[in-house]
């Protein structure tokens, strides 16, 4: 309401201006009654022209109260939207900042969801693997040279040397689907007078003489068999005898089977 007071003032002092010069004009009149028409004339029109005077620097005076209050107001909004284009700038900033840790987040996430997918896989894998690790199993078939069927259950005759000995060969076999890894081959013979040696390794005295141990490295599955030779030593007096083929490893269990062989023709300096 400031800028207003002003040019009301003025209008107001130019209201009681004309006022008083109507009301003066009106007192002096009757004493001036010789002035002329022209005199009259020329004193209305200063009065008019001193109202329209009055009247331009009222309005001169309105529009610059106009203008100033726009230019405040311009000048204001211009400040709002500066401070307004600052905050946005400031948040776009903060959003673009916002934006890459949540971009990074995601790469973290996406190679964590794939570490742990890889893991996954491998436990699975290795779940799977030891499944079929534990559904497979070898299984152990034990032979006597060429003998095989029927043969292996009847009595074997075998030839003695003239120093008493009996080569014989066992085959021990693994007709399963997993490796036996560092087995152990048990040999007895019964009676116990039969004396039992690796092939060509013959001990004289040793105890339990009718018992022999072998280590083969491993039983490959499905793959060539174990040969487990020995020299049998048969007394004069033993006409017939049994060797029991033990096969052992830990977490294997045991698989065992019994020959029973007959002593043959006896051979003298390599003859009959």
């Amino acid at each position: 309401m400031r800028p207003y007071l002003w040019p009301a003032a003025l209008g107001l002092l130019a209201g009681l201006a004309v006022f008083f010069i109507a009301l003066v004009g009106g007192r002096l009149a009757p004493r001036l009654g010789s002035q002329s028409l022209a005199a009259a004339a020329t004193l209305s029109a200063l009065a008019v022209n001193l109202v329209l005077l009055l009247l331009a620097v009222l309005a001169l005076l309105v529009a610059g109260a106009a203008y100033r209050r726009a230019h405040d107001s311009g000048v204001q909004q211009q400040k709002l939207i500066e401070a307004e284009h600052a905050t946005l700038d400031q948040s776009r900033q903060a959003l673009a900042a916002m934006s890459g840790q949540l971009t990074d987040h995601r790469k973290l996430f996406d190679a964590t969801v794939e570490a742990m997918g890889e893991q996954l896989k491998a436990v699975r894998q290795a779940y799977e693997d030891e499944r079929k690790r534990l559904t497979r199993k070898p299984i152990i078939d034990i032979r006597v040279g060429q003998a095989s069927g029927a043969q292996l259950d009847s009595l074997i005759r075998v030839d003695i040397d003239a120093r008493g000995y009996t080569p014989i060969d066992f085959l021990v076999a693994n007709v399963g689907d997993a490796d036996l890894v560092a087995p152990t081959v048990i040999l007895q013979a019964f009676p116990p007078a039969v004396f039992i040696d690796e092939r060509d390794v013959h001990i004289l005295e040793r105890p339990d003489h009718h018992t022999l141990q072998m280590s083969p490295a491993a039983i490959k599955a499905r793959g060539e068999p174990v040969r487990c030779a020995i020299d049998v030593k048969v007394p004069l007096d033993v006409d017939e005898f049994q060797i029991s083929v033990s096969v052992f490893r830990q977490g294997f269990g045991a698989a065992a089977k019994n020959f029973r062989f007959a002593a043959g023709r006896r051979l003298r300096q390599g003859k009959i």
